[in-house]
């Protein structure tokens, strides 16, 4: 799938930086937008064949924790600065949860076994638009 998981988590941070400065920006509803509409573009694009939105799933969560644990953020007052650090602490336990939980799955081999979820990377318009994608999503 390439760098698609990491360019959406480019587009997390993107998302974050606009909530972190919701008081400065001019038109913050206007630049969610911008964002939303570019998301929902690419995971509709995830849907044709060999594109993986889980990838793009993985890459968007992992970008926005992270991007509110790393990013600079300005503070407008005590009580905004105690937020912005607690969401600090909270984005660290869980991005570190979530990696830790896809080791564990990566050695352990789990499997997915949902029905609905092969629709998630490809709908099949047609008897082989998306015929054996080199996917295995059955418990083995």
């Amino acid at each position: 799938t390439g760098p698609s998981g990491s360019n959406f988590g480019i587009i997390a941070c993107l998302f974050v930086e606009v909530f972190q400065s919701w008081q400065i920006l001019k038109r913050p509803g206007r630049a969610i937008g911008k964002l939303a509409a570019i998301v929902v573009i690419l995971f509709l694009f995830g849907l044709l064949p060999y594109i993986d939105n889980f990838s793009h799933f993985g890459g968007f969560i992992f970008g926005w924790f992270l991007a509110f644990a790393i990013l600079p953020y300005v503070s407008f007052g005590k009580w905004d600065r105690r937020r912005k650090r607690l969401q600090i602490i909270i984005s660290i336990i869980v991005v570190c949860g979530m990696f830790l939980t896809m080791a564990l799955m990566l050695y352990r081999g789990q499997s997915l076994n949902c029905y609905a979820c092969r629709y998630l990377n490809c709908i099949p318009i047609s008897e082989y638009f998306c015929k054996n994608m080199g996917q295995n999503l059955e418990l083995v």
